[in-house]
């Protein structure tokens, strides 16, 4: 009676022991699990950080695109604009030389007439 009761208080240990272990066991791998719960939450930040920044950098892309544009637009009305003076000052120069030619036309007439 008393071996088994020494046998049964070995196998009691024992049983307290795994149990012991087992908690061991399980803190650790909550330990590890929530481990990597922080470390997906800073990624999940991180993450959002970074798609805030792409989102900003996207913005100032489109920004640029469009300033790029008026300025392409700008120039080509400037173009536009330097060709029509070019032509208005070509237009001025042909009616200058029209009216120097009239004006002189008309001053041989009057010379050339008596009065």
């Amino acid at each position: 009676a008393e071996d088994q009761l020494i046998v049964a208080k070995r196998s009691a240990d024992e049983r307290g022991r795994q149990l012991n272990q087992i908690k061991d066991e399980k803190s650790q791998e909550e330990e590890v699990i929530n481990s990597l719960q922080n470390k997906l939450s800073y990624l999940n930040i991180e993450s959002a950080e970074k798609d805030r920044k792409i989102g900003q950098f996207q913005e100032e892309l489109s920004r640029a695109q469009r300033n790029t544009d008026l300025r392409e637009l700008q120039k080509e009305d400037a173009e536009a604009i330097l060709k029509e003076r070019n032509a208005l000052r070509h237009e001025l120069n042909d009616l200058t030389e029209q009216y120097v030619a009239v004006s002189n036309l008309l001053h041989e007439t009057q010379s050339t007439v008596p009065k």
